[in-house]
């Protein structure tokens, strides 16, 4: 007998007991061979289970949580892969690199029904979802049920319970390329609940909102854009890069008016990208986001070259300097330069950051429409040639642009399209900070950096 008490210890118990029991047991060879050729005909034939679970995919998507035990279960359906991903959590409160993964075995989208067995063991149970899809029971190996709810959030803590968690710090001067070590992370659960839904730019970034990515995705709900949040944090973590993460830095008391934290973000990903940065966030005394910024960051692009942000925070001032390097070898920056830039920003008292001198000397750098469905990069052939890169939302792929020249205080450019040869003229603002792109047609379209 055993007494479970979540699904995180009954799985190591069953898949104990029962490699016990297989290792007992003779299992005559004709069974065996003939086991073979069903599993083999199964994975070779069109399978019937994967054309179900695409049919219950985006229905099921979601996140549910066990009331009574505060296990989680998050469902997420990828329309990019035709997949379904699935991740249980014992409590959401632990660090993302205790989350399992589990895989379909079976499913019936006339019964609601989903066989799930655990990765690494040989745990199985089965889901049985209700008709509206905001809950489903899940019966274990033992008979034994329990009930699973659709959440937003699976976090019921209050926002002093995540104010406790960041390390206090007296300093009134900080330097953050000092703090870009920190190694207590957070669960994308107290994420996705205090910050991101509030945080935009973070957010987007984070779920890959921009050129090349999941443009698509600027038009969703929060629900749909927390579950890419938890698929990003839980399928990086399980893979071999490393993982994105968040951890706690400092908590600050800059002013009596609200909260300061200062939290990482740290970013491996199989293109050779690794990026580290330390965000800056205002909370009111009651826990509302006022306001953040990135206050500095490493980042390293393979063999390319690499962009470093340091920030120093002095009492409610902000000081940023900007070392860009590119090598030489990107498409985008074929041409061996470094870039630097200085930035001032003020906290107000209410908790807003103002920029009192944000102004860029070249236009290189990435740019989004204020709704985030536009996104233009701009990379330099040489010095004194400029490339454009655009991509909108219900465009399949970016329209690439003839180089144009660029000379010291232009603020004008007239860009082609390689393919259309239909001409786009973009104006600069005075600190390089955004532009006004005009189609052919004379309609405009603002983007900010």
């Amino acid at each position: 007998m055993y007494e479970r008490t979540h699904w995180g210890n009954y799985i190591n118990s069953y898949t104990l007991s029962n490699m016990h029991k297989i290792s007992k047991t003779k299992i005559k060879p004709t069974y065996i061979n003939l086991i073979s050729l069903l599993l083999a005909l199964w994975v070779v034939s069109p399978s019937i289970a994967a054309q179900e679970v695409g049919l219950l995919g985006s229905k099921v998507s979601g996140t549910y949580l066990d009331h009574q035990s505060g296990e989680v279960v998050s469902l997420v359906w990828q329309h990019s892969h035709d997949e379904l991903y699935l991740y249980y959590k014992a409590n959401v409160y632990l660090p993302d690199d205790k989350v399992k993964e589990m895989k379909v075995l079976k499913s019936s989208q006339v019964k609601r029904t989903i066989k799930v067995k655990f990765s690494k063991s040989e745990y199985i149970c089965d889901f049985s979802f209700s008709a509206d899809f905001q809950s489903f029971i899940c019966q274990n190996p033992d008979k034994s049920k329990q009930l699973f709810k659709r959440v937003l959030s699976s976090v019921d803590k209050s926002f002093a319970y995540f104010l406790s968690k960041f390390p206090k710090d007296t300093s009134t001067k900080i330097d953050v390329t000092s703090r870009l070590k920190i190694k207590n992370p957070i669960p994308i659960e107290l994420m996705i609940k205090f910050i991101l839904p509030k945080y935009e730019d973070l957010l987007n970034g984070y779920i890959g909102i921009g050129l090349y990515g999941a443009l698509d995705l600027a038009s969703k709900n929060n629900e749909v854009k927390f579950n890419q949040a938890r698929f990003n944090a839980f399928s990086s973590i399980l893979s071999p890069m490393g993982g994105w993460k968040f951890h706690y830095v400092a908590r600050l008391n800059l002013h009596e008016n609200y909260h300061t934290l200062l939290f990482n973000f740290e970013k491996h990903t199989f293109e050779g990208v690794i990026s580290n940065s330390t965000y800056l966030v205002n909370f009111s005394k009651s826990g509302h986001f006022i306001d953040g910024m990135n206050l500095g960051y490493k980042k390293l692009y393979f063999k390319s070259g690499s962009d470093t942000r340091r920030g120093v925070l002095n009492q409610d001032e902000i000081y940023i300097t900007r070392k860009t390097v590119y090598k030489g070898i990107s498409y985008l920056h074929p041409e061996h330069k470094t870039y630097f830039d200085a930035f001032k920003y003020k906290i107000l008292s209410n908790g807003k950051i103002k920029a009192i001198n944000e102004r860029y000397n070249r236009p290189e750098g990435g740019y989004h429409t204020k709704d985030y469905q536009g996104y233009c990069f701009i990379g330099s052939v040489k010095a004194s040639k400029l490339r454009l890169t655009v991509q909108m939302l219900g465009q399949e792929r970016p329209q690439y642009f003839d180089s144009v020249s660029f000379y010291p205080g232009r603020k004008v450019f007239w860009a082609r399209d390689n393919e259309t040869k239909k001409v786009l003229k973009l104006q600069f603002n005075d600190s390089n900070t955004g532009f006004v792109l005009t189609h052919s047609d004379g309609k405009t379209v603002t983007f900010q950096r």
